[in-house]
């Protein structure tokens, strides 16, 4: 964490890193991976991400995917076998209790969920804040961290306690974060509202906080051009009244 800290200190607008922690399939122990991100050679890479090698890492290798390869590196997630559920977390302070105190709780909830993870997120907060309001629709430029657990793999009768510890995980993460941390709506696609089964009222509301002075126009161009609403994951934006 003490590495993190320091890197994090030093940030640049080209680099971003994620800490994750999982259980291995072969021996069922707790694993720390760190994926660092960068848009640069692999020999900056190894350059710059080599300052964790100290700690004598199990595996370690660096690696230039295409863009194709790094979007859907994801998808192994879907075919995890058993129940899952998922939600974000966000954060601004990084401190070894709160972070010891979220991993013992995710460790427990691999009892019973073997491929639960737990992840933090390091992106570069100055340069997505410096992003002018009007230069995109999204209008909300926060400072907080993204963090996400998954409880993963569990059987449907333990469904309850599954819901429990990750609502048990997601205010450990945030518990020493400011008010806005703990009250940020993060990336809309975790936001837990459905676009189809909120309230207007609850969508209204959403959208003017996540687009700002965008969203009537926003609502106006939905009504034009997909009035019934065929694209409609995660968090949409609703068609204008007539």
């Amino acid at each position: 964490m003490e590495e993190l800290t320091v890197w994090s200190k030093g940030q640049t607008p080209l680099e971003t890193l994620f800490l994750g922690f999982f259980l291995s399939p072969d021996d069922g122990k707790p694993y720390i991976a760190i994926d660092g991100i960068g848009d640069f050679s692999a020999e900056e890479g190894e350059r710059l991400w080599g300052r964790f090698l100290k700690f004598n890492p199990i595996k370690s290798k660096v690696i230039q995917p295409s863009y194709d390869t790094y979007t859907s590196g994801y998808d192994g997630f879907a075919a995890l076998p058993g129940n899952k559920v998922q939600a974000p977390m966000f954060w601004t302070k990084f401190d070894y209790e709160t972070v010891k105190k979220s991993f013992d709780k995710w460790l427990a909830a691999t009892a019973k969920a073997p491929t639960s993870a737990l992840y933090y997120d390091f992106f570069p907060l100055d340069l997505m804040a410096s992003v002018p309001v009007e230069a995109t629709a999204f209008a909300q430029r926060t400072t907080v961290r993204l963090a996400m657990v998954g409880i993963y793999g569990f059987d449907e009768a333990w469904t309850l306690e599954a819901n429990q510890a990750l609502e048990d995980i997601r205010a450990c993460v945030s518990s020493s974060s400011t008010e806005e941390a703990r009250r940020s709506i993060g990336h809309l696609n975790h936001s837990g509202l459905s676009s189809m089964d909120a309230s207007k009222k609850e969508m209204d509301a959403m959208g003017r906080r996540a687009f700002g002075p965008n969203y009537p126009r926003l609502q106006q161009v939905k009504r034009k051009y997909d009035p019934d609403m065929v694209f409609n994951r995660w968090f949409c934006v609703r068609p204008a009244d007539e």
